[in-house]
């Protein structure tokens, strides 16, 4: 298990400090665009950053990272005799969910679902459905299931229905007490859910980073933790192995395992999840690195870690070098994602007014703004209420929202998020907006016209799976 979350020097665990600096300085560089780091060798901490305003007590989304966890949940179920990889998919459903699924589908087995090999030559487009299984169980399946690897998160989902079929629970309920509580998991954890209220299974659990590091470090010890077997090694070793040819390019061209992917250097394994979601299990090395991230590029993250701290991990102790572990540390907190916060005074000419907004795909109706000498606050209405931006000059601000007000009301991104923000010149105001659980961040750019009381608002999202790129008006409310 791990021993200790305290960060201890690399080099007593066999590491220098200056291969972990060079990786943090690399990944700033090349703008990997990382919320946070861990690295863990022999069950202890090497290295644990964040970049602020990200921080170890917030959850982050895994995406696709969170097919692995839901892969556990079929090996926990295996073990407890609920079912078996060879059952077959459609037969679980046969007499709650009327349909008449293909021949093919007849044929898929929890195996096929588990190595994205369900015979689709194309994922079926099930997520805007109301019934997400009836429409993964009627579409057609062109190939034998098997035959060919084809990236599928309706596959991982129904995997997520079966789960709860055979024990009454969802993935969630059921993994607490078997790997959530034994891990000592975070209190805070969250699965994004179909409209049946079925854990989504392929994307959109929420963990810490240091949940992610636990679980890497489980898979480590294949499935021991604390001197107990939680789950049986065998399959851990099953899951993990290459079962299907995946036919991509370096890191994704090594063979696909049961929701996990195999790596370029021989015998690491690892679960991903779009943006730079990565639990990097290191066997030969007896090392587990994690990241979140919010990058396009995830390939050079990885590449980083081949070239740069696989090969300086070494067998034995390292000579202590106090300078650069305190260089380590003093680099670690100090981090934080690239926002300057260099902003400029400006004559504000348009406090304490109000605009009426064109529309917009957001839905927010109308702004108004204070600028004050240390803070300034941003009141955006909506047809369902208000959404209040408190933005510090100098840091970044946590913006929490009370309990009665539920997602439904918002855009979840808007609900719980820190604020930066400044003017570039005397008439633009930049407001960014991290949302800590998220991969991606809102920049709005505001530009005031005060001689004709407009102002133009500009928002951009980047790394997320609905990007989007906008600009829209206001006028003056007389």
């Amino acid at each position: 298990m791990i021993h200790s979350f305290k960060q201890q020097s690399p080099e007593s665990l066999g590491i220098s400090s200056k291969a972990i600096i060079k990786f943090i300085e690399t990944a700033k560089k090349k703008n990997f665009n990382l919320h946070s780091a861990m690295l863990l060798r022999h069950g202890k901490t090497a290295l644990e950053c964040y970049f602020k305003p990200y921080a170890a007590d917030k959850v982050h989304i895994l995406y696709s990272l969170s097919k692995s966890f839901t892969s556990t949940a079929v090996g926990f179920a295996v073990q407890e005799g609920l079912l078996s990889i060879e059952d077959y998919a459609v037969d679980f459903f046969a007499d709650t969910l009327p349909c008449n699924p293909c021949d093919n589908m007849r044929k898929v087995k929890i195996r096929h679902l588990l190595s994205m090999a369900s015979g689709h030559s194309i994922a079926p487009q099930i997520f805007d459905k109301s019934d997400w299984t009836y429409h993964f169980l009627t579409s057609y399946v062109d190939k034998e299931p098997g035959s060919l690897f084809v990236y599928n998160s309706g596959a991982t989902y129904l995997i997520s229905a079966i789960i709860q079929k055979v024990t009454g629970e969802t993935v969630t309920d059921y993994l607490k007490p078997r790997l959530f509580e034994p891990l000592g998991f975070s209190e805070n954890i969250w699965w994004e859910q179909s409209p049946n209220g079925v854990d989504c299974g392929g994307f959109g659990l929420n963990l810490t980073t240091r949940d992610i590091a636990k679980f890497g470090q489980f898979l480590l010890q294949r499935g021991r933790w604390n001197g107990q077997q939680l789950l049986n090694a065998e399959w851990i070793d099953m899951a993990t192995s290459k079962h299907i040819d995946n036919y991509g390019t370096l890191d994704w061209g090594c063979g696909y395992g049961f929701q996990f992917w195999r790596c370029q250097p021989e015998g690491v394994f690892r679960g991903d999840g779009a943006f730079g979601q990565f639990c990097v299990v290191m066997p030969e090395q007896d090392a587990v690195f994690v990241t979140t991230a919010g990058t396009e590029d995830m390939q050079q993250c990885l590449t980083a870690v081949w070239e740069i701290l696989l090969p300086a991990m070494q067998e034995n102790a390292l000579p202590e070098d106090e300078s650069e572990y305190q260089k380590l540390l003093d680099l670690c907190d100090n981090l934080q994602v690239p926002v300057d916060f260099k902003f400029k005074s400006a004559k504000i000419k348009v406090n304490d007014i109000t605009y009426q907004l064109s529309e917009n795909p957001i839905g927010f109706t109308s702004l108004t703004a204070h600028f004050g000498k240390s803070k300034d606050t941003l009141i955006f209405t909506t047809a369902k209420g208000e959404f209040h931006c408190e933005i510090d000059h100098h840091g970044f601000t946590d913006n929490k929202y009370p309990d009665d007000i539920t997602i439904s009301q918002f855009d979840p991104f808007y609900l719980n998020h820190c604020a930066a923000g400044g003017w570039l010149n005397d008439t633009t105001y930049r407001l960014y907006l991290y949302a800590t659980y998220d991969a991606s961040f809102d920049i709005i750019e505001l530009t005031f016209y005060p001689d004709t009381k407009i102002v133009k608002l500009h928002f951009t999202r980047t790394m997320d799976m609905e990007p989007y790129d906008f600009i829209i008006f206001g006028a003056a409310v007389e």
